[in-house]
């Protein structure tokens, strides 16, 4: 058996569409339900979720502290099975997608975390200046993995070392490895406040070093449904500032805290030279 889990807060009309995809889905050996946290919801979250019962194995559970890692945690006491696979409410699957999750999981018993890619489903044609930064070189991979949570490079189907390009919306972690307590750090991810980003990065990047391995599936994209407001400057700036803090925290996990100077660290202070150089460029040539 396998288990979807996702947390979902006040996006009703998305999480039906995303809910509708489930109902294509080809059921795995052993069956599958979905797990719905609804991370303290105002508007008809429980409905729509109540609406799909008689079509899809499916349970709501309520979680009132907001905060995406919260609800995922609260979620994981619900799942059953001997996998499950994480996603989000704006996240488009294919009918193969818990079959083959399950069959990679089965043919490498070796292998902990199975992830696959990510690709934007857009609202509408991209603006120019958007258009750069999707189709744009080495430079802006990060920019628009950040931005859109498309997936960084064209790995092949295989063992991959490091899970850093594993993104929340499509991956799967055994059972048995959360039956050992493994949880997700509540100061990341998802909340009311303007929050630092990168909870499931942190969370893959601690089992990959208690040595747990990552099994990437190539040919097992799923759509992340992007938003009209996600074309707009403020939105992606918003976005950057959640970006660096959790840049900011994972360092600090990994690597202690760093050396400060002037009230910043000090790492920082070449990256804010290099970037206020290129801001001014941008200005002197109308560069969006």
């Amino acid at each position: 058996m396998v288990t979807i889990l996702m947390a979902t807060r006040n996006r009703a009309a998305q999480l039906a569409q995303t809910l509708e995809r489930y109902c294509a889905l080809q059921s795995p050996p052993g069956g599958w339900k979905a797990v719905i946290v609804d991370n303290g919801s105002s508007d008809d979250t429980r409905g729509v979720v109540q609406s799909f019962a008689a079509r899809i194995p499916v349970e709501c559970v309520r979680e009132d502290r907001a905060g995406t890692t919260l609800a995922l945690n609260t979620g994981i006491a619900s799942v059953a099975g001997e996998l499950v696979v994480f996603t989000d409410d704006d996240v488009l699957v294919p009918g193969n997608w818990l079959v083959r999750y399950q069959a990679e999981a089965a043919a490498h018993p070796e292998f902990s975390i199975f992830g696959g890619p990510i690709v934007p489903k857009w609202p509408g044609p991209l603006p120019p200046w958007i258009e750069t930064i999707v189709h744009g070189g080495e430079a802006l991979k990060l920019p628009r993995a950040t931005m859109f949570s498309m997936s960084l490079g064209a790995f092949q189907t295989g063992p991959v070392e490091a899970s850093w390009h594993v993104f929340g919306g499509n991956f799967a972690v055994r059972t048995s490895v959360l039956e050992q307590g493994w949880r997700f750090d509540p100061a990341l991810g998802p909340s009311d406040k303007s929050y630092a980003m990168g909870s499931e990065t942190e969370f893959l990047e601690r089992l990959v070093k208690a040595g747990h391995r990552v099994w990437w599936l190539a040919d097992l994209p799923v759509e992340h449904v992007i938003r009209p407001e996600q074309f707009t400057r403020s939105w992606i700036l918003r976005r950057a500032v959640r970006s660096g803090r959790g840049v900011y925290r994972q360092t600090v996990y990994r690597e202690g805290p760093p050396a400060f100077l002037f009230g910043a660290p000090r790492y920082v202070l070449r990256q804010f030279i290099q970037q206020a150089v290129r801001a001014v460029l941008a200005v002197l040539t109308w560069s969006r």
